[in-house]
């Protein structure tokens, strides 16, 4: 199950987001986390350092006007065509006011999709199901 995070202050400027977001990639050992204002700067920690205006953030939009946590693909940038794992930072009102996705750059968050498809890999490999 995902969920949103929800902060107890109406607002968050970039610089708490960037701590937060900053947090976070130490946490995962240093997966590229990007963060977004809403209708305002955006930027990429990476390496533990942060970047602004990145594509990657632009790919935050949609966290503010469809479903709260979503798996997007990155559609430019860098990590074109890589997953990223992104949740709406909620206000105490319950309104988005920023964005925060892992990017999975090494591929490790998505592995258990890759792994469910074992049945799949099997039959278009060796054209039967492996016993296990």
């Amino acid at each position: 199950m995902m969920i949103s995070i929800k902060i107890k202050t109406n607002s968050l400027d970039i610089e708490g987001a960037m701590m937060m977001a900053l947090s976070v990639h130490n946490a995962l050992r240093g997966i590229p986390v990007a963060v977004k204002i809403v209708n305002g700067i955006g930027a990429l920690i990476e390496n533990g350092k942060s970047l602004f205006y990145n594509p990657e953030c632009k790919a935050l939009n949609v966290v503010f006007s469809g479903d709260p946590v979503q798996q997007i693909r990155i559609v430019e940038g860098k990590y074109m065509g890589v997953i990223m794992f992104a949740a709406a930072i909620l206000n105490n009102q319950g309104q988005r006011v920023a964005a925060i996705g892992v990017i999975d750059a090494h591929g490790t968050l998505s592995l258990g999709e890759f792994v469910s498809n074992d049945d799949y890999i099997d039959r278009q490999v060796c054209g039967t199901r492996t016993p296990r």
